[in-house]
């Protein structure tokens, strides 16, 4: 194809960044200078400042959206991403028909953008990318009405993959969504709203000093160069970038909104259950599922789980493509399964969707067809199975499985309907979950000579199409734990995605884990469930682990956690409302240990927690959950340290947003210990090295109020329906849950001019100072009555 000119076409945006309200505040012009505005009504506040569209063919040849005469059209829309104005701009070049798409809302200074080709020609046309949204290289960028140090959050491709924050100087690249912003919260969110094809790259470059503007550019790389025949089209994802006083509500409101959009699972209840990979490995058995499965009926209590879960191990070969099971399992799954429902758990299983071990029992039955193949079609193969177990997990025992990597090809219809088959077999089994892992060897190796069969199919459609079949053969009711995936492909797929790398039972695990919690918050329960990978409590090493991994420095790390890591591990994940897969023999763990384990067990969904300092600094250390059921309203903050130094402040109560004409009281979590009241300005600490500091905050009535449990992280959120406080006659009404007959104490703080007299639940009540300590058992709803005098 011939070189096309390079065009230019400009879209001046303007909005009043600080008004309170938004309704009707944008205006769309154009001019006959091919430059389009649009303006706040009153203002003429810039917000984004020189945008366009573009993409390139498979030879680099770019080609931007505009002629000399686009034609324009403006109207309204309402539909699943909002109301608003709508305005069009088609364009014709030769054989291509270009039509670009920007949306402005009321209500938010947010904008989304689309663009659309269209091949009329004879000839077919082959794609390399997709630029949806790009500004000026020289001036064109978003307004930041501010001159601090900006942090962005840096998501990379693949969901097991560390993420990071990080500051902002010449470039910086984010690959889901990226949220951008000074230590005061003020900043923009980037992000694709759209997940069908392809995923957004945003390149963000600071060009404040020279222009005053955050430089974006927003692509698409085809990675198979998508051929466009004639009348075909090819439509870029719907990117959206919206500019906020506070890029938490930013997040938040994108990724709801992202959610509804491409019919997002989610988990409900939200999934907790045993896990055996990273206590048990590959040495996994039958009785040490039933072990486990009996324990867990039995102390239902502490820990009501409701999945019990098999991972790798019960195959006779690593393939997830042969579905024997060895001799360690005499009795089968159906049988397995069976039993762990009879126990009143929900069976779940590992299995691996697109990597399969050939030669095996199964996969060597398997229609080639399915599989990738080179240019001269020949089927891929990867590398042994032994290089890449060995590599990941260094034992001298992979060196001995035997077989090489076939890959699915993910463009095929039969792939789909092979796996539809597949797991409906897994559901056929007994097993309603599926943890579907290495889901990356979905995607063809293009630049080592992999094919697809259908080559208009993109890398994540196919990978998508494929999950969605793996859903449909699942069933209604049939879950999906999603594990080395790509973020896109996930949305709508799975009710749980795994969102950090491998539980290896140490700190250094333990530290990503909680970071990818904290920076990718907003997702949960608006995309999936959140899950980091399995929780662990163990205080010494597991027998089929070792005692120590080795880091990249050669240092050894113990596999296991002190007291003040567990308690950190717990209060990041309790309070992130994240899944919980326990992965421990929890009859092992210590009291205390198994404590901390039943105090996020179940997952209380109700509140609304937020990491508030999350872009002041490279690591979040004031975590807030905000709750209120019934008549109560409350806060469980936690002050968290990273460092290996001990924090002298600790949590800083002043970042938590508290009236400033009140007085609050605090109750230490973990301690079991009534603060006192302490005002809104409030540091509380020290912290130890790598701990945290857990504090239930409540308002002051004035008047016997409870102050803290220690029966959930939550502090009422699972145990407490409500409390009444009944002023004539002095009486406190406290509504309790029923929690499978979990014990625990209630602790009432009793204000001077206040005396606790008799009471309706016995003379078992202990009184330190001006604290009750309350005795309960869940085993009903019933109501608690302290009288006072």
């Amino acid at each position: 194809m011939k070189t096309i000119k390079t065009l230019h076409f400009c879209l001046l945006l303007t909005f009043f960044i600080n008004c309170s309200r938004y309704t009707d505040l944008l205006e769309i012009k154009a001019n006959d200078k091919n430059i389009v505005d649009v303006y706040h009504s009153q203002t003429n506040s810039v917000l984004l400042k020189e945008l366009s569209a573009s993409f390139s063919d498979s030879n680099d040849f770019e080609f931007h959206i505009l002629d000399n005469n686009p034609k324009i059209r403006t109207h309204s829309f309402s539909d699943k991403m909002g109301t608003g104005t709508e305005t069009t701009f088609k364009s014709q070049y030769e054989n291509l028909n270009l039509t670009w798409t920007i949306r402005t809302f009321q209500n938010k200074p947010a904008v989304a953008a689309r663009l659309v080709i269209k091949n009329i020609g004879i000839k077919p046309i082959r794609i390399n990318r997709l630029n949806p949204l790009t500004m000026s290289k020289s001036v064109g960028g978003i307004f930041l009405d501010s001159k601090e140090s900006l942090q962005y959050i840096d998501i990379e491709p693949e969901t097991w993959a560390p993420k990071q924050m990080r500051v902002l100087d010449s470039s910086g690249i984010g690959k889901f969504v990226t949220g951008i912003a000074t230590p005061d919260n003020k900043g923009a969110v980037i992000g694709c709203i759209s997940f069908d094809r392809f995923r957004g790259v945003f390149e963000i470059t600071d060009k404040r000093e020279s222009h005053n503007v955050i430089g974006v550019n927003v692509y698409h790389d085809i990675d198979s160069h998508l051929r466009l025949d004639h009348n075909q089209m090819l439509s870029s994802e719907w990117v959206y970038i919206d500019c906020v006083n506070n890029v938490l509500d930013g997040l938040e409101q994108w990724a709801a909104l992202a959610g509804k959009l491409n019919n997002a699972v989610v988990s409900d209840p939200p999934a907790t259950g045993f896990y055996t990979w990273y206590y048990y490995r590959d040495y996994v058995s039958e009785k040490i599922m039933l072990d486990n499965a009996g324990f867990l009926a039995e102390n239902r209590d502490k820990f009501p789980v409701n999945f019990v879960h098999i991972d790798w191990g019960w195959q006779r070969n690593f393939s997830s493509g042969d579905t024997t099971v060895n001799d360690k399992f005499p009795h089968g799954l159906r049988w397995l399964a069976q039993k762990i429902s009879s126990y009143g758990f929900k069976p779940s299983i590992w299995v691996n969707p697109f990597m399969y071990t050939t030669p095996s029992a199964d996969a060597s039955l398997l229609h080639p067809d399915i599989f990738l193949k080179d240019t001269d079609k020949n089927l891929v193969e990867r590398e042994p199975i032994r290089n890449i177990m060995a590599k990941a997990w260094g034992d001298a025992e992979y060196m001995l499985l035997d077989g090489v990597i076939n890959v699915l090809d993910v463009s095929n219809p039969k792939a789909h309907d092979f796996l539809q088959d597949r797991y409906h077999w897994v559901r056929s089994m007994g097993y309603d979950m599926a943890m579907m892992d290495f889901i990356i060897y979905g995607r063809a190796n293009l630049e080592n000579g992999d094919t697809y069969k259908f080559t208009n199919l993109s890398t994540f459609e196919g990978i998508k199409k494929a999950l969605y079949k793996a859903r449909k053969g699942l069933g209604k009711g049939g879950n999906i734990l999603g594990c080395g995936n790509f973020y896109e492909p996930c949305v709508g797929t799975s009710n749980l995605t795994r969102i950090s790398y491998d539980a290896t039972a140490n700190w250094s695990c333990v530290k990503v884990a909680c970071s990818d919690l904290i920076l990718q918050y907003y997702m949960n329960n608006n995309l999936w469930t959140n899950y980091a990978d399995g929780v662990f409590m163990r205080d010494k090493p597991s027998p089929y682990w070792g005692e120590y991994e080795l880091d990249e420095n050669g240092n050894k790390l113990p596999m296991y956690l002190n007291d003040d890591e567990a308690q950190f591990y717990t209060a990041v994940t309790g309070l992130s409302q994240a899944a919980v897969m326990y992965t421990e023999d929890i009859q092992l763990l210590k009291p205390d240990r198994q404590w901390l384990l039943s105090m996020i067990l179940p997952i209380y969904k109700n509140g609304k927690f937020r990491p508030i300092d999350l872009f002041r600094t490279n690591f979040a250390k004031t975590l807030r959950l905000e709750c209120e059921e019934g008549q109560r309203k409350w806060i469980v903050a936690a002050g968290i340290n990273w460092t290996e130094n001990r924090d002298e402040i600790g949590l800083d109560v002043g970042l938590l947003n508290l009236r400033e004409t009140e007085k609050y009281h605090a109750f230490n979590i973990y301690k079991q210990e009534y603060i006192g009241l302490i005002a809104p300005n409030s540091q509380l600490g020290p912290i130890n090295s790598h701990g945290v500091i857990l504090i239930n905050i409540t308002a002051d009535t004035k008047r016997p109020q409870v102050v803290g449990t220690n029966l959930h992280i939550s502090q009422g959120g699972v145990e407490i329906a409500d409390e009444i406080w009944h002023k004539n006659s002095k009486v406190l009404s406290i509504k309790v849950n029923s929690l499978y007959g979990r014990k625990g104490d209630i602790f009432v703080h009793v204000p001077s001019g206040f005396k606790f007299a008799k009471n309706t639940i016995g003379p078992s009540i202990t009184q330190i100072k001006n604290v009750l300590k309350v005795p309960v058992v869940l085993d009903d709803e019933k109501l608690i009555t302290l009288n006072f005098e």
